[in-house]
């Protein structure tokens, strides 16, 4: 049975998704599969971003996002035309199309430089439930903002999450660019809300080296640094991100000088499939081009590592995976957090009998 929910599906459909960078949506229609679903995502004349099922709705064709007709955009089948809004401005042969006769529109949302995208019940796509970003760094005055390359991981979502909660595979995966040795926290803490949750170490204070006076001129000799993993939503995920403070005396807490989040924000492409967005925001050295430069770089050599991990686990992992056999140590708690908190959006789902997918699987019999 698929790993590692069993019967259940591999990810929840009620939920905002990232669905592309701002700068990515234009007026020329772009297409992506997401949550299993062809999608285009174009801009209205007024700006707004539109996202609208690819397939039309006569015979459920494919629709091609070159083929722009006066703006519109134009069946390959026969030849209907739909507007940005999804409307049909052009039935088939000039025939009356029903008032039904549309391209499902999907609620969309612009939160800094994120397009988020509603794939589920669109009763339900409540602005309430937008994972707020913001925390993140993204979008905010003050912060640092540096966006990354977008790329498809072949390996299922969940496997995705549960290796950015797991910090003991860094020794053996990312020997080179995280380095193996991590010292103990000296607390530990795991904290739940509506949005989010957060697993926060802090960490033993440590003398100050010039590169953080460089970069921190308010940071005396001594500082600690307390590491957190966030997951807003169900694939928005700060790992690794961290404050720094100063050390008033040893382990002692002072003034927060600085806060760098590593945000990576994943979405089912398929169930064997994922986009993996990356971007990087901190509140120190905003001005300092090659400092971010080499933290995109080295970030993008570690998710590179991580890539390749997860893809040969989803060569397999179906195939052996047992969950009554399988192994866990104290060191996969925050993984295993993280898989009770997805499990727990998906049996809401089941509960309420309304994660139905939409889109070509809905088309009435003949």
């Amino acid at each position: 049975m698929p790993y590692p929910f069993g019967d259940r599906p591999g990810f929840p459909r009620n939920q905002w998704y990232m669905a592309a960078w701002s700068h990515e949506v234009t007026r020329a229609p772009m297409r992506r599969t997401l949550l299993g679903q062809p999608v285009l995502l174009w801009r209205q004349a007024d700006g707004r971003a539109t996202a609208l099922l690819a397939a039309c709705p006569h015979r459920w064709m494919p629709l091609d996002p070159a083929r722009l007709v006066d703006g519109d955009l134009e069946c390959p089948y026969h030849g209907a035309r739909f507007d940005a809004s999804g409307a049909c401005v052009r039935a088939p042969l000039d025939q009356r199309a029903p008032p039904s006769f549309a391209l499902r529109r999907f609620s969309v949302v612009e939160r800094g430089p994120c397009v988020l995208i509603w794939m589920g019940d669109g009763d339900r796509a409540e602005p309430s439930r937008v994972p707020p970003v913001e925390r993140l760094g993204l979008g905010v005055a003050g912060w640092r903002q540096d966006v990354g390359a977008h790329q498809s991981v072949a390996a299922r979502i969940q496997l995705v999450i549960e290796n950015l909660f797991d910090q003991s595979h860094i020794g053996a995966v990312h020997p080179a660019t995280l380095g193996g040795a991590h010292a103990e926290a000296i607390s530990s803490e795991v904290v739940e809300d509506p949005h989010s949750l957060s697993v926060i170490r802090t960490m033993p204070s440590i003398a100050s080296d010039d590169l953080m006076r460089t970069l921190m001129p308010n940071l005396g000799d001594r500082m600690i640094n307390r590491a957190r993993i966030e997951m807003l939503g169900a694939g928005i995920i700060a790992s690794l991100g961290s404050q720094t403070f100063a050390a008033e005396e040893v382990d002692s807490i002072g003034l927060l000088l600085g806060e760098l989040n590593f945000v990576h924000l994943l979405t089912p492409e398929t169930a064997g499939r994922t986009h993996y967005f990356t971007a990087i925001t901190r509140t120190f050295a905003c001005d300092d081009d090659a400092f971010s430069q080499m933290l995109l770089e080295r970030n993008a050599l570690i998710v590179a590592e991580d890539a390749a991990v997860l893809e040969a686990l989803e060569d397999v992992v179906d195939a052996v995976a047992d969950r009554r056999t399988e192994v866990t140590f104290a060191s996969d708690a925050a993984a295993i957090c993280a898989r009770r908190r997805i499990a727990d959006m998906i049996d809401e789902e089941r509960a309420s009998g309304r994660n139905r997918p939409h889109g070509c699987l809905d088309a009435p019999p003949p």
